[in-house]
């Protein structure tokens, strides 16, 4: 009985040993991952009075905000430029260069002239634009003035409510208007670039100064900070700017507009009552009025789940049972399997190993047995991994009364691993292994 008892807990414990190992050596299930919606990247926006455009690093348009309109539904392909006014927005086609128009049809603003063009403005109630020929074309308002742009070579053209400014290939600087107030003419000097705001208006100089003047008797914008600067945006009652040299945005005038959040920033746009600007990771972020939504800037137009596999880790693991039949396991993780291996086992193999009184464990999965009997392991387990291992087991060691293993099986995988350690480093299904031991029969 016994005997019977300690044969019963010896395979008890083996059963146990199996299990332990085969939890170590089978792979995790991969979970799929799902990444968060990326944000798009831009390369120019254009805040309006009350909604907000912007061109792509694909080129395709985005806009958000008020779209009574339709002013903030762009139509799909490649495009160069974009400007949003007040109820609409236009913008040059990538294809040909020509300029389309969308939204409020008032004053004649959808109307956009034949040509191919190099840049455009949309103000309130009319648009300008430059042609490759440099010369300038106004649309809109359905006021003579509009229509007739000052003859000339132009580089740079800025649109506001009643006035407008461009810049000539001699950097001096021309403003015409409507006839609805006062003209008041911009100041003399060399400039390199312009913005007409909704009653006021700023140039920078050629020593990168903003200058200011109000064309309107409605405007209070406040005067410019001093500084130089490398580009400069002017909205309803504020004004923006990026520093020169750096990337740092500075603002001025009355509103949440003027209160420039943290971030370093490569391009600035100013609305009637909300700034956006594109960051130096070529995100939006936009600041002060949210009335329509206009600070809103979407995510990803089209998010996409993307599945991300992982892979765990494989273990080896090396058992030692002592006379006594007290069984430790220890894992250590040294190999990552970048492709699913399959082992398969021809046959079931059966150990009765005894081994010298100090075993040691080798760089390869040792299974070893201390007992009070002397015997000595003739052969060692060695294990190579390749992509696709395969595992023959074929002989099975049987114990006597004196017992001596002679036949321990030998784990052949045909391919190898790169690891830290020498270790196998395939995905495979553990052996079972079954032993008699022999002492227990005494």
């Amino acid at each position: 009985m016994d005997r019977i008892h300690v044969r019963f807990r010896s395979s008890i414990l083996w059963w146990l040993i199996g299990l332990a190992a085969l939890m170590l050596v089978l792979p995790k299930a991969n979970q799929p991952v799902m990444a968060a919606p990326l944000v798009d990247t831009y390369l120019r926006v254009s805040a309006g009075s009350i909604h907000t455009c912007a061109i792509k690093t694909s080129r395709t348009l985005q806009c958000w905000g008020a779209n009574d309109d339709n002013e903030s539904t762009p139509p799909t392909g490649s495009f160069e430029a974009v400007s949003a006014g007040d109820g609409f927005t236009c913008a040059i086609r990538s294809s040909d260069l020509a300029i389309q128009c969308w939204g409020a049809p008032d004053y004649g603003i959808l109307n956009p002239p034949s040509g191919r063009f190099s840049a455009l403005e949309a103000g309130s109630f009319h648009s300008c634009a430059i042609k490759l020929d440099k010369t300038l074309a106004c649309w809109g308002g359905n006021v003579d003035p509009w229509e007739s742009a000052p003859q000339g070579l132009y580089t740079k053209v800025s649109v506001g409510q009643a006035y407008a400014c461009a810049i000539d290939t001699a950097q001096a600087l021309h403003c015409w208007e409507n006839g609805w107030d006062v003209f008041v003419p911009p100041p003399a000097g060399s400039y390199r670039d312009v913005s007409v705001g909704y009653s006021s208006a700023c140039a920078l100089a050629t020593d990168n100064r903003i200058s200011c003047w109000n064309y309107s008797t409605f405007s209070d914008l406040p005067a410019p900070p001093n500084g130089s600067f490398s580009q400069l945006s002017i909205g309803g009652y504020h004004g923006c700017g990026i520093v020169s040299n750096t990337t740092i945005a500075h603002c001025w005038g009355y509103f949440a507009a003027a209160i420039v959040p943290a971030g370093t920033f490569s391009q600035i746009s100013s609305g009637y009552g909300h700034t956006c600007a594109i960051k130096g990771d070529r995100r939006i972020l936009c600041w002060g009025d949210n009335s329509y939504g206009q600070l809103n800037v979407p995510i990803e137009s089209t998010p996409t789940p993307r599945v991300t596999a992982t892979s765990t880790p494989l273990p080896t693991a090396t058992a030692t049972v002592t006379a006594n039949n007290t069984a430790t396991a220890t894992a250590e993780p040294t190999a990552t399997a970048t492709n699913t291996e399959i082992v398969i086992a021809t046959d079931e193999p059966t150990a009765t190993a005894t081994v010298t009184d100090e075993p040691t464990a080798t760089d390869v999965p040792t299974a070893t047995i201390t007992a009070t009997n002397t015997a000595t392991a003739t052969d060692v387990p060695t294990a190579t991994a390749t992509d696709m291992p395969t595992v023959t087991a074929t002989n099975t060691a049987t114990a006597t009364d004196e017992p001596t293993a002679t036949d321990v099986p030998t784990v052949t995988n045909t391919a190898t691993a790169t690891a830290t350690m020498p270790t196998a480093t395939a995905t495979t299904t553990p052996l079972v292994w079954r032993c008699y031991i022999p002492w227990a029969a005494n």
